[in-house]
């Protein structure tokens, strides 16, 4: 189980990433807000919890690989 300050943290990360998904889809007037909105918490605990992935490395060969698709 995460430490209690890890579970904040991804916590704070998901509310970050839902007021830029918001604003993005503010000036794009246009997009489908339920699909993001719904999936972040589960993207935010996969990417800085469990998947080995190093941002400055894409290349990096022993990376995890991630395929969402939300069923379109």
């Amino acid at each position: 189980m995460a430490n209690k300050n890890l579970v904040l943290e991804l916590k704070q990360k998901a509310k970050e990433l839902r007021k830029e998904i918001i604003g993005m889809i503010y000036h794009a007037k246009s997009g489908h807000p339920g699909g993001s909105l719904s999936a972040i918490d589960m993207l935010v605990g996969l990417y800085y919890y469990k998947l080995r992935v190093e941002p400055k490395n894409p290349l990096w060969q022993e990376r995890d690989r991630f395929v969402l698709s939300k069923g379109h």
